[in-house]
């Protein structure tokens, strides 16, 4: 389709969608995928998810008279998908952090 067509159409999807946001996720799920796998994510394996926040910083840090808010790094031993693709934009240039399910890579 053209552009404009395929926005239209994402246009109807996603109100259509909005309309039926009180359906659970399981019903959903059951009405797509007829042989679900417990074992994998019901409807995607690969996420792509960027922040393109010019604002950000390496480190989130908040003070105040009262708390300190910052980031705290930690090892991350399991994938949540087979392949997730998490960019972050920042001053220096793209941040990008993969993660992968090591049985199937």
């Amino acid at each position: 389709p053209s552009f404009d067509a395929l926005l239209d159409q994402v246009k109807n999807t996603t109100l259509g969608a909005y309309e039926h946001q009180q359906v659970p996720f399981d019903k959903v799920v059951s009405e797509v995928i007829k042989d679900r796998d417990m074992s994998r994510s019901p409807l995607f394996q690969v996420m792509f998810a960027m922040d393109s926040n010019e604002n950000a910083s390496d480190k989130l840090n908040f003070d105040s008279n009262d708390f300190l808010l910052e980031e705290i790094s930690f090892d991350n031993h399991t994938s949540r998908f087979d392949l997730s693709f998490d960019i972050l934009e920042h001053k220096e240039g793209l941040g990008v952090t993969i993660t992968y399910c090591t049985a199937l890579f």
